[in-house]
């Protein structure tokens, strides 16, 4: 795993998790373009129309990707690395089957007791994506697995709880 990001982190991992939307895109961009040399008129137009909304949304969701999770300070965890942590205290990292944050959180809190979880069930969690991004980046071997229905850990034993980008892909009550 990492602790310092790279420039284009972010937006690489989104094409790396979810290869095959970016190549239909590519694909598709290619068929339309080359239909509009072949067509005139109306049908033409309407090609182009539907050239740059294909190429607007991929140039918007990138750049919007890119401006969150490579521009933003959001991994410097602004939130949590400007609370009081002058004691040893427990905290839980919970992810879903990718965790970018535990060796940031390491790093930056090196006295915190940091159990990375993982919820992951890949009966329930079908994205490929995820597959795709535990395959980049395997989970460590300390990192516990857990049912996102229940933590295992006593209620007040813990002194922080940390779900960056993982609990959106709770989809159900259980």
């Amino acid at each position: 795993m990492f602790t310092k990001r790279t420039r284009y982190q972010g937006v690489l991992n989104i094409v790396r998790f979810n290869p095959y939307f970016f190549i239909t895109a590519l694909v598709a961009g290619l068929l339309i373009s080359t239909a509009i040399w072949t067509f005139s008129g109306r049908l033409s137009i309407l090609l182009g129309l539907c050239l740059v909304a294909l190429l607007y949304s991929l140039v918007v969701s990138l750049a919007v990707s890119h401006w969150i999770y490579d521009l933003s300070n959001i991994y410097k965890l602004p939130w949590v690395r400007d609370t009081p942590s002058d004691r040893e205290s427990t905290w839980l990292n919970i992810n879903a089957g990718f965790d970018e944050s535990t060796p940031i959180l390491r790093n930056h809190f090196p006295h915190a007791r940091l159990r990375a979880m993982d919820f992951y069930d890949p009966l329930k969690h079908t994205e490929a994506s995820i597959a795709r991004a535990r395959a980049i980046y395997p989970q460590p071997e300390e990192t516990e697995k857990i049912s996102y229905h229940s933590l295992p850990a006593a209620d007040v034993s813990i002194d922080r709880i940390i779900a960056m980008f993982s609990l959106h892909e709770i989809r159900d009550r259980g």
